[in-house]
């Protein structure tokens, strides 16, 4: 099975200033569905220390609401 390739530049400029994530510039109300993927995958990556672990729980979770 082939792996997509996703364009993983923070693109959304998510950073981390303390405790807080932070948008330093605007996201736009529409977005595609890989840049949505792409956006989440940066927030998590940078609001947890073990996201393959903590994230995995939050989506499950989501998944069977």
């Amino acid at each position: 099975m082939e792996q997509k390739k996703f364009d993983t530049t923070n693109k959304f400029m998510v950073g981390v200033q303390g405790e807080t994530i932070v948008f330093m510039r605007p996201v736009p109300q529409r977005l595609s569905k890989e840049d949505a993927l792409v956006l989440g995958a940066w927030i998590v990556a940078l609001a947890t220390d073990n996201p393959e672990k903590d994230f995995k729980l939050l989506l499950d979770a989501v998944l069977n609401c």
